[in-house]
């Protein structure tokens, strides 16, 4: 079980978050993600989360996209503790630009829980399957695909 969802769709139809510049060096990341190549997407995603900081003013856009995308190479690079660090990153700027309440802060939580599963910590994968459902129950509703997969994870965290 312990799927990796997204947002969107039907339902209630939140405020979408805006979408990142997909540049060059971000799908030569993504081609090596989908390869298995985990440790090379971690170094490129990385790279480009350096050259975002370095410009005057940084996207936060692009900076949460980035971040959860690093997170992802380094989660399926087992490197845990590190993927955890990323998704933090990710976390907190889109609470801070988008909300509590917002599909996105959802999936940045459901991206934890799944490292904490990784990790042998149902405890926390609960606590934070559990926060991702909330979030998606209220504004997807109960019968967006999402939300079904939250529900359906956290009870197989549950049992």
């Amino acid at each position: 079980m312990l799927g990796l969802a997204a947002f969107g769709g039907a339902g209630k139809k939140p405020v979408a978050a805006p979408k990142p510049v997909i540049t060059p060096g971000i799908k030569a990341a993504k081609q090596a993600l989908d390869a298995g190549t985990f440790a090379l997407a971690a170094r490129l995603y990385a790279a480009q989360v350096e050259a975002e900081l370095l410009e005057p003013t940084p996207s936060w856009v692009q900076l949460s996209f980035l971040y959860n995308e690093l997170g992802l190479a380094l989660n399926n690079a087992a490197q845990y503790d590190k993927a955890l660090e990323y998704y933090r990153k990710s976390l907190a700027i889109k609470l801070k630009q988008l909300g509590p309440d917002h599909p996105s802060v959802a999936t940045s939580y459901n991206n934890m829980a799944l490292v904490y599963y990784a990790k042998k910590d149902l405890a926390k994968a609960k606590e934070y399957m559990g926060k991702a459902y909330a979030i998606r129950l209220k504004k997807l509703g109960p019968n967006h695909p999402h939300t079904k997969s939250s529900k359906a994870d956290l009870d197989f965290l549950n049992k």
